[in-house]
């Protein structure tokens, strides 16, 4: 532009909350009609797991499972966000909306994930509640987003832009959007081989892969969606 070549370019639209993108309840909207968070300022806790947490000290929103939450693997950049929780394994999910956590929202949405976690790890049953992973954890979802990662040989997938999500009045997580392929489809090099998988070990995706229900979610869209 202005008669000058300035590279090429790629516009598109982020992954965020609203109609037509990502069509759940806007939880940062409705905290930021209800409370006052002028003046309050992050600050840090553990979960009863004893997971840490960032949270909004004095923000008094506390939903519960009624909360909508949009939620992103992220191991590089979670330290500089206001809202982000982890759990055992060492994963660490960013908040991308709410934009900030209640103490009691960060100790809910902490402690679900660590449920899916335990779920994992424990042949698909938590121990405690007696839940399955299936239940908490939507199999089709992931599945797509686990073969559509592999196949275009995706670096990034699973140790950031990585995105889920957990609709208001659900205790079920959900897998997508999908996002940030711009080092995909053998650009990086290193990680581009035509054999074997990314991240079959990396964090969920171990205990996952062993279980028959999420290989039978694999198999069942590679088999009728993917291959034809």
């Amino acid at each position: 532009y202005d008669g000058v070549y300035r590279g090429t370019y790629l516009l598109c639209e982020k992954v965020e909350v609203r109609s037509g993108l990502l069509d759940i309840v806007d939880y940062d909207e409705l905290i930021e009609r209800t409370f006052d968070t002028d003046g309050l300022t992050v600050a840090t806790g553990e979960n009863r797991y004893g997971c840490p947490y960032s949270y909004l000290a004095g923000l008094d929103a506390d939903s519960g499972a009624q909360g909508a939450y949009l939620l992103e693997i992220d191991e590089y950049f979670y330290t500089g966000e206001d809202a982000w929780v982890s759990t055992k394994s060492g994963l660490h999910f960013t908040v991308q909306n709410p934009g900030y956590l209640s103490e009691a929202d960060g100790a809910y949405i902490g402690e679900f994930l660590q449920r899916i976690e335990n779920a994992i790890e424990n042949g698909g049953v938590e121990p405690d509640t007696g839940e399955k992973a299936s239940d908490l954890l939507d199999y089709d979802s992931l599945a797509r987003f686990f073969l559509l990662s592999e196949w275009s040989k995706n670096p990034d997938y699973w140790r950031g832009s990585t995105f889920f999500n957990k609709p208001a009045g659900e205790e079920k997580l959900y897998t997508g959007p999908v996002w940030d392929f711009d080092i995909a489809f053998g650009i990086r090099k290193g990680e581009s081989g035509t054999t074997g998988f990314l991240r079959s070990d990396d964090g969920w995706l171990g205990g996952l892969t062993a279980l028959p229900g999420f290989q039978e979610a694999v198999r069942a869209v590679w088999q009728n969606e993917m291959e034809p």
